[in-house]
């Protein structure tokens, strides 16, 4: 956990320094067109949508904590008819979009890093949850999907 750590205290003081004091990230910019800047409102809004939708497909099975529900049900409807983790989708782009946004590879790159390194940890968890809670309907979910994007078969 210490390198999530470090990357989450990395990308939220890269950004406030980004926002106070832009000059100082100078070294870490990158020359993006204003056009590929604004690529990251689009970005965040799709991970904002996806998590929504996401969220509204689980309905009753939602928690705010990776627990097994008594009454849960594996949810293969809505945007997890595609991908297992859509939630965690959303939140690689709402995260990802700083990069464009600030055109600096440094606060791009911490944030991208430890939403990452963070999601990974959680998915072993909670696949491994969800494989013991729903056996072989949920291995036979795993070879339909992608984890965060869709497999295309």
């Amino acid at each position: 956990m210490a390198p999530l750590t470090f990357l989450s205290i990395s990308a939220l003081m890269s950004s406030a320094i980004y926002i106070v004091f832009p000059d100082w990230l100078k070294w870490a910019a990158l020359p993006l067109a204003n056009w590929v800047r604004w690529i990251g409102l689009p970005i965040a809004f799709t991970g904002f949508a996806i998590l929504e939708w996401a969220q509204f497909a689980l309905a009753k099975n939602w928690s705010d904590q990776p627990v097994k529900l008594k009454s849960q049900t594996l949810t293969k409807t809505g945007p997890y008819a595609f991908v297992r983790h859509p939630i965690y989708t959303g939140f690689l782009l709402i995260l990802s979009s700083p990069l464009f946004l600030s055109a600096n590879w440094f606060v791009g790159f911490t944030w991208i890093a430890a939403t990452y390194l963070d999601l990974s940890n959680r998915i072993k968890m909670e696949e491994a949850m969800l494989s013991e809670s729903f056996g072989d309907e949920f291995r036979d979910h795993v070879k339909k999907t992608g984890r965060f994007f869709p497999r295309f078969q």
